[in-house]
């Protein structure tokens, strides 16, 4: 069998959380946003260490945009800290003509939990705290895309 690099990374990941006592789970979920009408494909990381304390990591999927003229990608990831608070993560990587307009060309920094954020936070919760039966969830095979509903 032969292994391609996401499924060796993978691997490699499973084999530092059992030595360093981690319990590691990685899932795929579809949320539908009942305020913004909009799925997002999100992929929840669960480790736990030999205390039991868990850490969770929610990667919102890429998003690509302009702004100004200049292109630009944003990946989010929300992040449940080991005393219970969430956190956001912010990167965006913007194309040609940034560094001239906005004096930067990646922004990597914590920014501050939006509506939608905190929607997606509640529902991972009850998930995590094993309501699963009351969130609408359907497990999906790749976390790329995200659709927009149609309005009727």
């Amino acid at each position: 069998i032969k292994m391609t690099t996401k499924s060796k990374i993978a691997s490699a990941k499973a084999r530092i959380s059992q030595k360093i006592g981690l319990s590691y789970t990685k899932k795929f979920i579809n949320f539908s946003d009942p305020i913004s009408d909009v799925d997002y494909k999100l992929k929840i990381e669960e480790a736990k260490n030999e205390d039991g304390e868990t850490v969770v990591k929610v990667s919102l999927p890429e998003e690509k945009n302009f702004f100004r003229g200049v292109k630009f990608s944003e990946k989010i990831r929300l992040e449940k800290m080991r005393d219970g608070q969430w956190v956001k993560i912010l990167r965006a990587k913007f194309g040609a003509g940034a560094e001239e307009l906005f004096g930067v060309t990646e922004l990597h920094e914590e920014s501050e939990l939006e509506a939608r954020d905190i929607r997606i936070i509640a529902a991972v919760e009850k998930l995590l705290a094993g309501n699963a039966h009351k969130v609408k969830i359907k497990k999906i095979a790749s976390p790329r895309t995200r659709v927009h509903k149609a309005h009727a």
